[in-house]
């Protein structure tokens, strides 16, 4: 029966500093000074007993998509890591929306859902729109009359005529000296 406590984290052998018979050592806490078990009859730490265990040393700032070394280099950071400017890029021009423009309202859309309707390109939510426009009875898209529009505007210009003319009558009696003059 072993004594060997084995780490959940990473499956090696917790305490042990080298490969054993058993497995290989936690590599959990890489790094860290691990103190060896006071032996019963000392009282004293042995300054021999503490050592550190062997760990790569940590790199540099390294893109978190391709792993290029960043370092001194233009860079950008987010909650992944590092980006490398291409990688930023790429995943700039990934995320842009791709299709083309409406040309009636300007949304990117998929070029198959473009429809020709009267020689005219839509999207299909415009030509939505018009189908309601067509349809009879239609209260979001009515036609509007003007004929009340143009009648009220023929009764200002009739207006302003008769003003225009009023002022012309007065300033020509004026300049006769029939008015104006006591």
């Amino acid at each position: 029966m072993s004594t060997s406590i084995i780490c959940p984290d990473c499956g090696g052998i917790v305490g042990a500093t080298e490969k054993t018979p058993e497995g290989m050592p936690c590599t959990c806490f890489v790094g860290y000074q691990v103190k060896a078990p006071p032996a019963p009859n000392e009282e004293e730490e042995d300054p021999s007993a503490t050592h550190l265990i062997d760990a790569p040393k940590p790199k540099g700032k390294i893109c978190c998509m391709c792993g290029k070394d960043v370092s001194g280099k233009k860079r950008l950071r987010d909650s992944l890591g590092y980006w490398c400017m291409d990688c930023h890029r790429a995943d700039q021009k990934k995320r842009k929306p791709q299709g083309i423009p409406c040309p009636r309202c300007g949304r990117i859309v998929k070029p198959e859902t473009i429809v020709t309707e009267d020689n005219q390109k839509m999207c299909s939510k415009c030509y939505r729109e018009v189908l309601d426009e067509r349809r009879p009875g239609s209260k979001r898209f009515r036609s509007i009359s003007f004929k009340a529009y143009d009648q009220q505007e023929r009764i200002r210009l009739l207006i302003l005529f008769g003003i225009f003319f009023a002022l012309l009558l007065i300033i020509l009696l004026k300049a006769m000296h029939l008015i104006g003059e006591t």
